[in-house]
Formats: C-alpha cells, structure tokens, sequence
C-alpha cells in the first residue's frame, strides 16, 4: 500500500520546467548534429541501431553541455527539441511555398530563419520532394518556367481572350 501512496505523490509534483533554449544554442545543437546525422537520421530501430542512436546522443549531450548557456540539458531534452526543429522548418518551408504560389511565381521574400535554412540544409535530402515530371509542383524545386502566349502577334481581334501556356524548363 505503500507503494500505492508513493506513486500519487510523485505524480502530484509537478515538472520543474528548464530554461528556454536560445536561438545560439539550437544552432549549436544543429552544428553539433551535422557529423552524427548519418546515424541519427538512420531510419533502422533494431538494437544495433537504437543503440548506436544513444551513445551518439550521449555524446552530442556531453558536447553541447561544455558550450551551453542556459542550463545542462539530458538527452531527451537535445532529441525533443532537434524533433521540433524539424517539425518547425517543415512548416516554415511549406509557409514559404505557400507564399511563392501567392506571387504565381515572382519575387518572394525569404522568410525562413537562419536556424531553419541550417535544418533544410542537414535534411535537404528528406526536405525535398522526389522528382516526377507530371507533379504540379515541378516548378517550385527549380523555379524555371516562363509564359508564353499561345496566339501570334498577327491576331489582334481576340486580345481580351489570349491563351497563355506555362512552360516548365
């Protein structure tokens, strides 16, 4: 009964809840990431791999917490916030190219972080959609298309009625 007790105690306290992490510091867990991200974006969950997953945890946590600033960090802490970083860049890059069919394809600011672009930069092989020809969104990896107008400058009746043809270099 004891034991009972016990676990309703530990569950009525609540979680001390750590400092927030700086913009520098999910830098430095991006650039400490970048040699290990073989290992830890290895999609195997076997014992080998999980296992390698946490001494390469283990050791990005001893790394970051000799530079940190705001407080020693555990493992689970450094792998929810990389978790969330990812998340955030997906959403921010899926932002941007809202942004850039809004424009039909003109100029469009650039409105990713510096710790976003860093993230794109690690994933971009995961980041990027694969190729296909006949997608709709073909032009958004590589931005070449121009219009042309499908009727000869000679047709001067039907102006208000032009046909445009999108072509996707």
């Amino acid at each position: 009964m004891s034991e009972h007790n016990m676990n309703e105690s530990q569950l009525k306290q609540k979680r001390m809840r750590g400092k927030n992490f700086t913009e520098r510091e999910k830098e430095l867990l991006i650039d400490l990431i970048l040699p290990f991200k073989p290992i830890i974006e290895n999609i195997k969950t076997d014992a080998i791999w999980n296992n390698k997953k946490a001494e390469v945890w283990s050791e990005i946590t001893s790394l970051y917490n000799l530079q940190q600033t705001s407080g020693i960090r555990i493992d689970t802490q450094l792998k929810n916030l990389y978790d969330t970083l990812k998340r955030d860049a997906r959403k921010e890059k899926s932002n941007d190219k809202v942004q850039m069919y809004k424009t039909g394809g003109g100029s469009n600011t650039n409105l990713l972080s510096k710790t976003t672009e860093k993230i794109i930069g690690l994933l971009g092989d995961q980041m990027d959609p694969l190729i296909n020809s006949v997608d709709s969104d073909t032009n958004y990896n590589d931005g070449g298309f121009e219009v042309v107008n499908l009727f000869s400058e000679d047709i001067t009746d039907f102006e208000d009625s032009s046909m445009y043809l999108l072509i996707i270099s």
